[in-house]
């Protein structure tokens, strides 16, 4: 797999141009950074180690439903819906790509859409940080895990911004709050979970991530990437690497 210069890769804490990152790594070869993969069926935080430059290829662009695309040579496998990969002179308009949906919530802080693939179950919103958390702690979190910021930014959800606190949450912690203040937060609670489903809603129904068309590309300077998960998130979508 390799994409064009102009590509960006979906970091925890946002979109990195491949630009940047060439120019980043040509300065600090140890730099790593924190992006989305897609590991063992699900949506996890993986290191970007390195990139590589390959040289001048043949590229295809894959554009998507939402104005995004993604430009990488003919040899890449991008993750369809249900998990499987196809390369992209495989793709035909109306072709579903597994998505990563991300959003800020009610309250400024990152969320994403836990997808699975099972059509049965429901995909679920969580917070980045707690997934964050959990690369960091090295699996689930326990119960009573708290993951707390260390600056005021709640959109920083750099792992160098986290924190995770073990047995840090009591759960006897309502026991000592009043009838009203309970009644308050459970209001707030589903106040927030419908504003975010009708927001959320309204992106995953205009922007599903489907292939509109695949166009050959020019042979431009090419680049890959080195992941140690099973893929990286580029433009909203999933695509293996070599690595």
């Amino acid at each position: 797999m390799a994409l064009r210069a102009d590509q960006s890769v979906r970091a925890v804490d946002g979109p990195v141009p491949l630009a940047s990152l060439v120019h980043a790594f040509g300065v600090r070869p140890d730099l790593t950074v924190p992006v989305f993969t897609w590991k063992e069926d699900r949506i996890a935080v993986g290191l970007l180690r390195g990139i590589r430059r390959v040289g001048i290829a043949e590229t295809l662009r894959v554009e998507l439903d939402d104005g995004n695309s993604v430009v990488c040579t003919a040899d890449s496998e991008l993750v369809l819906r249900d998990g499987q990969p196809m390369k992209p002179a495989g793709l035909i308009a109306g072709v579903s790509l597994l998505p990563l949906y991300i959003h800020n919530d009610t309250y400024g802080y990152p969320v994403y859409k836990n997808i699975v693939l099972d059509p049965k179950a429901e995909s679920t919103w969580k917070k980045v940080s707690w997934l964050v958390g959990e690369w960091k702690y090295g699996g689930p979190l326990p119960k009573g895990t708290v993951v707390r910021y260390l600056s005021k930014d709640r959109t920083n959800v750099h792992p160098d911004n986290l924190e995770v606190k073990l047995n840090a949450r009591s759960p006897k912690r309502k026991m000592n709050y009043g009838i009203s203040e309970v009644l308050g937060e459970a209001a707030e609670l589903f106040e927030e979970a419908a504003d975010l489903g009708e927001r959320f809603q309204r992106i995953i129904d205009d922007n599903n991530h489907k292939v509109v068309g695949v166009t050959v590309m020019e042979p431009d300077e090419v680049f890959d990437l080195d992941v140690d998960g099973a893929t990286v998130a580029v433009s909203g979508v999933f695509i293996r690497h070599v690595g």
